[in-house]
């Protein structure tokens, strides 16, 4: 069953193309975060109100990424965001394939994690490898160091990436939930693939854009292609598949006569809902709070 949303407010965070979202912080120092494709930077706002402003900050990562990561042609591929307990912000580059670890402060880089999928990998290996559109589209810290990534397409999967030799965590919420403790930082690099799982036929989804964990360490993903919100119930053993729960059907409003792409997923307590949008429409709000119809 498709529950619709209702749009309870739209802000403009000033980044383009925004890609993903992510929390940072806690209490009433908790920011909401931004990354978007184009630029090698952070945007971030205090987590937004209805009837107040969105303030944004920018933080430019060049001079702290270095002319290896940012002197390459085209745009920073930064499709995902995510934050540890500790911390520290970890941001996906679809194309490179790896995960950039930064200091809270987004002053230093604190560590490179390269992504490696094997091209023999059953059902998308080959596609990772040849299709750099098609790799890692967001991602999740989880337990003992591992990381939890989103591929967006062709075909969407979750992956559980981490050191050779690693048993896998799972997708369990219980272990999800665990991810609130700071990341364990291992020597190892890179990092392979220790488990995936499909993605339940009758989801409908046809795209995996961003994933959010919330409270009760329960995994949440929003598809831009399908225009929904989905929970997940969890997944048994590496291989099999990841069901849904419930599903949040966007607010229609938000596509009439727009190029908007939901891109960006927070959950809040309630459930309420945080989505940004990619649009390369400056005049166009790109953030919007929404909650089940009635919510």
């Amino acid at each position: 069953m498709t529950t619709r949303l209702q749009l309870r407010a739209t802000w403009r965070l000033e980044l383009s193309e925004v890609s993903s979202l992510a929390l940072a912080g806690s209490g009433r120092r908790r920011r909401l975060l931004a990354v978007g494709d184009e630029a090698y930077g952070v945007a971030s706002t205090p987590v937004p109100r209805a009837g107040r402003r969105a303030v944004t900050t920018y933080h430019d990562l060049r001079a702290v990424l270095g002319p290896a990561i940012t002197g390459v042609p085209g745009g920073s591929e930064f499709e995902g965001v995510t934050c540890d307990a500790g911390g520290h912000v970890f941001v996906l580059q679809e194309g490179p394939s790896r995960v950039l670890v930064l200091d809270p402060r987004l002053d230093a880089l604190r560590a490179t994690i390269e992504l490696e999928v094997d091209p023999a990998r059953p059902g998308y290996g080959a596609t990772w490898r040849a299709d750099a559109n098609a790799r890692g589209e967001s991602l999740q810290v989880l337990p003992d160091g591992h990381l939890l990534v989103a591929k967006q397409k062709d075909p969407v999967v979750l992956v559980e990436f981490g050191p050779a030799g690693d048993a896998p965590v799972g997708l369990e919420s219980v272990q999800l939930g665990r991810s609130g403790e700071p990341f364990r930082f291992r020597a190892e690099s890179p990092y392979v693939v220790l488990a995936d799982w499909r993605v339940a036929a009758g989801a409908g989804l046809r795209s995996l854009n961003d994933l959010s964990v919330d409270e009760a360490g329960r995994l949440y993903c929003v598809s831009s292609r399908s225009r929904t919100i989905v929970r997940f119930a969890g997944a048994g053993a590496a291989g099999s598949t990841a069901r849904v729960d419930a599903q949040w059907e966007l607010p229609p409003e938000l596509f009439a006569g727009t190029d908007r792409k939901a891109e960006g997923l927070v959950v809040q307590p309630g459930p309420v809902f945080l989505v940004a949008f990619d649009s390369d429409r400056p005049e166009l709000d790109n953030l919007a709070l929404a909650v089940p119809a009635g919510g």
